[in-house]
């Protein structure tokens, strides 16, 4: 997987400041030297690039960027470089490959980025440390670094990170691939696929291409490994015309010993054998050992399947050579050697490849079981995190109905309180409302009571003087009067009955005996009857629903 990252890396010129560090012009620091262009062209001509040149190049920009004052473009080129050891010390075609090597510059990697506040740069330090890791084939931490780093793009969530993030979930395929879960590993390898193919298909970026034929290889090597040649091989069509038209010569000798894989396991080793041949002939040419032993491996299991076993037992020997631990088929080797032997009639040296590949077998077993126990633990966390998370949306849920069940109650107590308020309120203004009727009819009955006084006074007392006046006016004989005398006499006398025709008009007027006999309505209507005797006003009275009950 790293060797095709090589291939993509780039360097940018920041123009923000966050950090308040000083932007310095790109001229006035070091350039990293192109590995892209580099590579290619010796692929082109079909040697091996100059890895000491390379690395000389880049730690000489290391040490410029040391003395160089602090600047944005300088922690992007340190990061660039560090970036770039990396992949170079993990590089099969490096014949001064080194993991430990690696890991240490991913770890400065990663310290940088966390001091420089990028944590895109350092989820790419935890990809390589990964890396790392997995060349020294301690599978344990190199499954915990890739995980720590998808986390990190994860919360990133964005486009920047896309690439990243489908090269990780191809690392992760591949470990679901070594404990044989072929479900998961096929599942998580497409879906790096689909997730780089869309964000290509979007963004038209021809730099992404060489990662998406290599998701398209990464693919076809877990449908070899679980069975599927056929499915392999569609994969490997398209990649091979395009790595033939831009004439990559590793991409095609790379290919070519996992198509040998596919055909040897449809029955054709022939055509392995050939394929084989002419990846074998581009790793040697260009120096890549590493590479050049799996060739042979494959090579032995080719003719072994020809039945030609001396042809096997060379080819694998090949592939061990003098240090094993060079040869990343060595299981396969030693399984090819103990078979050839037994079928050669050589059972002592059949014994001794037998016992070498049952020990790597148990020490394969043992990673998976390490990978699928980290695996849990992975899947434990997360299940954690979702837990904690379900519970704190839990927590503020019932935080927020303790709220809204406050709020209610409040509500309810102060719609009581306003409703026990406003009935009392009712109350009062009813008893205010009987009182004032009471008071009413209490000034009523006194004016009318006073009215029945003053009228009887009127007409009892002030009448019967009156009367008593006239009777003793009437006393008087007229004949012995003047003329004079008796007019006068005449017009006391008229006074007298026009007097007393008021007064009982008065009294009348002040409590009719209709009013108080027949009631209001009765009264009016007599009073109404009174006013249009005169004919010169008419007047109408209404009484609709009027009580005409005296006694209220």
């Amino acid at each position: 997987m790293h060797y095709t990252s090589a291939l993509l890396l780039c360097f940018f010129l920041v123009v923000s400041n966050p950090d308040g560090r000083s932007v310095v012009h790109a001229q006035s620091l070091p350039k990293l030297p192109p590995l892209s262009l580099i590579f290619r062209q010796a692929d082109q001509e079909k040697r091996p690039a100059n890895m000491d040149s390379i690395l000389r190049e880049i730690h000489r920009v290391r040490q410029q960027l040391h003395n160089a004052p602090p600047s944005i473009r300088k922690d992007s080129l340190q990061l660039a470089s560090l970036a770039m050891l990396c992949d170079l010390y993990c590089l099969t075609r490096n014949p001064y490959q080194h993991p430990h090597s690696a890991a240490r510059y991913a770890q400065l990697m990663i310290e940088l980025a966390k001091k420089t506040r990028q944590p895109e740069k350092e989820a790419e330090g935890y990809v390589h440390l990964g890396e790392a890791m997995d060349d020294k084939q301690d599978y344990a931490k190199a499954f915990e670094y890739h995980q720590k780093s998808l986390d990190i793009c994860q919360k990133l969530n964005n486009n920047r990170t896309i690439a990243l993030q489908s090269e990780l979930l191809s690392a992760i395929a591949n470990y679901h691939g070594m404990m044989s879960d072929t479900a998961q590993a096929i599942k998580h390898q497409i879906s790096a696929l689909r997730l780089l193919e869309t964000h290509y298909q979007t963004s038209k970026n021809a730099e992404l291409l060489p990662d998406l034929y290599n998701r398209y290889e990464l693919l076809a090597r877990l449908y070899n490994d679980f069975g599927m040649p056929r499915l392999a091989l569609q994969c490997f069509r398209k990649i091979r015309p395009v790595y033939e038209q831009q004439q990559l010569a590793f991409g095609l000798a790379n290919i070519g010993q996992h198509e040998a894989n596919s055909w040897l396991q449809l029955y054709q080793p022939r055509k392995a054998i050939q394929l084989l041949q002419n990846a074998a002939v581009y790793y040697e040419r260009t120096g890549n050992s590493t590479k050049m032993k799996r060739c042979w491996a494959w090579l032995g299991k080719s003719h072994f399947d020809l039945k030609q076993y001396a042809v096997a037992i060379d080819y694998s020997k090949q592939a061990i050579g003098n240090d094993p631990t060079q040869c990343n088929c060595q299981k396969m080797a030693y399984q090819v050697l103990y078979l050839a032997y037994q079928h050669v009639g050589m059972p002592d040296s059949s014994q001794r490849y037998a016992g070498l590949y049952a020990t790597l077998q148990a020490e394969s077993q043992s990673a998976q079981r390490q990978i699928q126990f980290l695996l849990i633990k992975s899947q434990f966390r997360k299940e954690q995190e979702i837990n904690r998370l379900q519970a704190e949306n839990l927590n503020h849920d019932q935080r927020l109905i303790n709220v809204l069940m406050a709020a209610v109650l409040l509500l309810t107590f102060a719609g009581g309180s306003l409703g026990w308020y406003y009935r009392k309120v009712k109350q009062q203004n009813s008893k205010l409302e009987q009182k004032q009727k009471e008071i009413e009819e209490a000034m009523f009955k006194g004016q009318t009571i006073e009215r029945k006084r003053v009228a009887a006074d009127l007409h009892d007392n002030l009448g019967s003087l009156l009367a008593a006046s006239r009777m003793s006016l009437q006393s008087i004989d007229p004949q012995k009067l003047s003329s004079k005398e008796q007019t006068v006499y005449a017009h006391i006398l008229d006074m007298l009955r026009e007097v007393g025709h008021q007064i009982r008009t008065l009294s009348h007027s002040m409590l009719p005996a209709s009013l108080e006999n027949k009631g209001l309505a009765a009264a009016l209507e007599e009073l109404v009857e009174q006013l249009n005797l005169g004919k010169q006003t008419h007047f109408t009275l209404h009484t609709h629903d009027f009580d005409r009950n005296p006694d209220k």
